[in-house]
């Protein structure tokens, strides 16, 4: 499945369709195709998918989007060795294309080529153009995660969530890091704040719950689990909730 570093860029690529020119019909055509072939791709159907960007490749070979799509497709199937082909063919017929770097950052990673990677990220994250910079420094963190380098990590982090503010996934990531560095406060301080400007933030709760337990906060943990059982309904949250619950008490005695 395509992680959370393909869905963005997806999103921008449906919505962008193919550019005029006049061979009017056929680049059309290629669109419809394209953006079908992108939409089987989120919901992981990986065989439409790629027939759909197959035809648009054949009605319009030259067009950079739908060698991104191939991109994301082979990266679905961890073919990230032929995803990282087409994300460079993007590149070569549009080279200022921040979706097509940001993807080529990511299969250079999952290939383990953390140098290149990161600079793919970071040409992404600095095009004034990209109307997602907040995902390229989400991958650069990751990266650096993934490296043990987590003050660069809490760096482009807090990167990420200084472009957008309600990038929920960059502040559960930060916090990550800040206890893996022991400063626990301050990422107890960071979720405070993103919860209470996201109430429905359910997993940045279950977190700070935790941390509340760990930091033996526990009628602060309790009272944020209560919170999520008032206003949450979902099972697997729910038996998550009891677990903590159980805990706090069995602490106690």
């Amino acid at each position: 499945m395509i992680g959370y570093r393909g869905w963005i860029a997806l999103a921008a690529l449906l919505a962008s369709g193919c550019a005029s020119s006049p061979q009017i019909d056929r680049k059309a055509g290629a669109g419809a195709h394209m953006q079908m072939g992108i939409t089987y791709l989120r919901q992981n159907n990986i065989p439409m998918a790629m027939r759909e960007l197959s035809e648009a490749s054949q009605l319009d070979p030259d067009n950079p989007e739908v060698e991104l799509g191939f991109g994301f497709a082979y990266q679905a199937r961890g073919e990230n060795d032929v995803a990282e082909r087409h994300f460079r063919a993007a590149i070569s017929r549009k080279p200022d294309y921040p979706e097509a770097h940001n993807g080529l950052g990511s299969s250079l990673s999952f290939q383990g080529k953390s140098d290149e990677a990161l600079r793919e990220f970071e040409i992404a994250a600095k095009d004034v153009y990209y109307i997602s910079p907040e995902l390229a420094w989400f991958n650069m963190g990751e990266e650096y995660r993934r490296l043990k380098r987590y003050s660069k990590a809490d760096e482009m982090y807090g990167k990420a969530i200084s472009v957008n503010d309600k990038f929920l996934d960059a502040y559960l990531a930060r916090t990550s890091v800040l206890v893996e560095e022991k400063r626990i406060a301050e990422g107890v301080n960071l979720l405070e704040g993103a919860v209470s400007r996201n109430p429905g933030f359910i997993q940045g709760q279950m977190e700070l719950g935790r941390l509340y337990v760990n930091l033996e906060r526990r009628e602060d943990a309790r009272k944020i689990f209560m919170n999520i059982l008032a206003t949450n309904n979902d099972p697997a949250i729910r038996r998550q909730v009891a677990d903590q619950l159980n805990l706090i008490d069995s602490t106690k005695r």
